[in-house]
This record gives C-alpha cells, sequence and structure tokens, in this order.
C-alpha cells in the first residue's frame, strides 16, 4: 500500500500540462527523425548512464551516512557542512551524467557530461570505420585482430608445453 497522499484533482496526468507553468513543466526531448542506429545508440548511452547512476548511488549511501557521523563528531556547530558538500558533489554528478537529458539546460557552459564524451567517441568509432573502407574494411581488421590473438595463444602454450 503506498504512504503517498493521492494528488488533487488539479494535478493528475491528464490535467497535468494544462495546470502547471511552463517552467514547471518537464521537459521533453525534441523529435528528431528515428532510425534503428540512433535507437540503438541512444539505448547504449542510456544503459551507460544508468550504470553510472546506480554505481554512484551504491556510492553515496554508505558515504552519506560517513558524512553525517563526521557533521555531528567533527563540526557540532554546523553538523550539516560534510552533507552539503556531499549534496553539491551529488548534484554535479546528477548534470555530468545527465541520466534523462535533463540537465542540459542547467549545466555552466564548459561543463562536461556524458554526452560529450559519448560524441567524440561516436566521432572516433565513424573516422575508424571511414578509414578501414566501411564494414566490409571494418570486419576484415576485427578478423585480423582475432587471427593475432590466436597466434599469440597458440605461442604462449606452446612455450608452456616447452617448459614442462
Amino acid at each position: 500500500m503506498s504512504t503517498e497522499p493521492p494528488l488533487p484533482a488539479n494535478e493528475t496526468d491528464a490535467n497535468f500540462d494544462h495546470q502547471t507553468d511552463a517552467a514547471e513543466r518537464p521537459r521533453r526531448l525534441a523529435p528528431k527523425p528515428s532510425t534503428r542506429t540512433q535507437l540503438l545508440r541512444d539505448v547504449v548511452i542510456f544503459q551507460i548512464r544508468l550504470a553510472m547512476d546506480g554505481l554512484r548511488d551504491l556510492v553515496l549511501s554508505p558515504v552519506s551516512i560517513l558524512v553525517a557521523l563526521a557533521g555531528i563528531l567533527f563540526s557540532p556547530k554546523d553538523p550539516h557542512k560534510f552533507f552539503r558538500r556531499l549534496m553539491a558533489l551529488g548534484h554535479r554528478s546528477d548534470v555530468f551524467i545527465n541520466l534523462f537529458n535533463a540537465h542540459s539546460d542547467d549545466a555552466a557552459p564548459d561543463a562536461r557530461s556524458t554526452s560529450d564524451y559519448a560524441n567524440k567517441f561516436e566521432a572516433i568509432l565513424a573516422d575508424e570505420f571511414a578509414k578501414s573502407g566501411g564494414a566490409s574494411g571494418l570486419t576484415a581488421s576485427a578478423k585480423a585482430f582475432v587471427d593475432k590473438l590466436r597466434a599469440r595463444r597458440q605461442h604462449s602454450s606452446r612455450q608452456s608445453d616447452n617448459d614442462v
């Protein structure tokens, strides 16, 4: 059973967009022409962001207890001192992770986010794809890499057999 009070009638989902100011409305992603490749890219980036967010939550949970104890023990006049710093760090990490693309307007102009790194990684992959001659060249490069790994493994197994 839910412990949260029910929403007032004017805040139901059907009336949400009509009853709130534009500033209070959640940001919606602008529709883009969609392809399967873009969908796959977006899902992969979202999964990476989810993993980062989960790891951050896993770390911050015990750290928040430690900083609360540190505030009580070492700063009796201002016990929230360390906790406020943790909250500021959490906010910066939230802007960096940008899980639902909601912080693009909140970030400082020079602030980095996962989107910047994803775009850079995508550009590197596109350059490598173009250099290798497209999909067939990329396949040939991958096959050559796997063959090289197999040769190393066979060479190391021969050496270990000779050592025995």
